[in-house]
């Protein structure tokens, strides 16, 4: 982890701090995804990111536009940290560097959820109305071209099969994760319902995964997507304003019923008349409105394929704490058995 360190230490200076101003540097507890500091420096705080994915420099350069974009029209997001050049990486031998400033907040997970929108009701239609100034002043930020039409929406419907076929087929040596668990037996309950809930997400994930489903969604409505707007990308005020939109590594180019819905299911949950709400006041920002029964698939798209990567990313030993993703997994599998499977409107029984 020294070389790490050391090269944390090398971003900050050419981010303009030197040794002198950046009095701390400490890092968070790890991710799946990225290595995290929190830094003290000149007086305020900042959060250092390192990116150690491949093709990080670019994913990263095309998102930032998109956060600097979403800035400058006074959407609430962390501030990137530029170079004297403009760029905001900090490219070294042990991954991308990038720099955000600290935002002091409340963040909540997913089971604190209920509690946050029986506290402030209207948080439910604030949220809505957010997602839709974003996908409303980030248009042009990535590019909006929709590809093939309904290829596009294909290929995305199927990433919960393919992240299911990882599951399936292994490691290196081609053994099955979730074999190897269920030979020398579940070590906790996580593992106990990985096993027990697997089959029925992975025929959630193949039927997702075809022409006649990518069908109910309009590939030519595209947005440019957060594309993992959840409870824990939000930092919240002590009364439940949002103060601030977090990590937009993930941003691309969606349809706009698949952003909608994957962010609907996380933020207000499967209650059709709290889902309605959400819907109505993204229309109003964003000045679109969502089909309902599209914008289910897209609720029903999220649980699947982020349950999956969870269960892929815990079987390959990225996941520290099993409670936290057992929670995570928890609630978006309860949501995916009450939500309609392949289309059609909400509704509070499995279809």
């Amino acid at each position: 982890m020294k070389g790490v360190d050391a090269d944390a230490a090398r971003a900050l200076m050419e981010f303009g701090f030197t040794g002198a101003e950046a009095a701390s540097l400490e890092q968070l507890p790890r991710g799946i995804k990225n290595l995290n500091y929190k830094v003290r420096a000149s007086g305020q705080d900042w959060v250092l990111k390192c990116h150690q994915a491949a093709g990080a420099a670019e994913r990263l350069a095309s998102s930032h536009r998109m956060e600097l974009a979403l800035g400058q029209a006074g959407f609430p997001v962390a501030p990137l940290r530029r170079l004297e050049s403009g760029r905001t990486i900090v490219e070294t031998p042990t991954g991308v560097f990038t720099l955000h400033a600290w935002v002091e907040g409340r963040q909540i997970s997913i089971d604190q959820r209920e509690q946050a929108l029986s506290d402030k009701p209207a948080l439910v239609e604030e949220l809505g109305g957010l997602l839709g100034e974003l996908h409303r002043e980030a248009a042009g930020s990535l590019g909006h071209g929709s590809g093939n039409g309904q290829a596009d929406v294909l290929a995305r419907l199927a990433a919960p099969s393919e992240i299911a076929a990882r599951v399936r087929r292994g490691g290196t040596l081609g053994t099955s994760k979730t074999l190897k668990m269920r030979l020398r037996g579940p070590r906790n309950e996580f593992e106990r319902w990985i096993l027990e809930v697997l089959p029925d997400l992975f025929r959630r994930a193949d039927r997702l995964a075809s022409p006649e489903v990518a069908s109910q969604v309009d590939g030519g409505d595209v947005v440019v997507a957060h594309n993992d707007l959840n409870w824990e990308n939000v930092v919240l005020s002590p009364s439940l304003d949002v103060l601030a939109v977090l990590d937009f590594d993930n941003a691309s180019v969606l349809p706009r019923a698949l952003d909608v819905g994957a962010a609907a299911v996380v933020l207000v949950g499967v209650e059709p008349s709290r889902v309605e709400r959400f819907s109505s006041a993204y229309a109003q920002a964003s000045g679109v409105s969502v089909e309902r029964s599209a914008l289910a698939l897209g609720m029903q798209w999220k649980c699947v394929r982020s349950i999956l990567w969870t269960i892929d990313a815990y079987a390959s030993g990225k996941v520290g704490r099993s409670e936290l993703a057992a929670t995570w997994c928890g609630h978006l599998y309860d949501s995916a058995q009450t939500l309609p499977l392949w289309g059609g409107p909400l509704k509070c029984e499995e279809a």
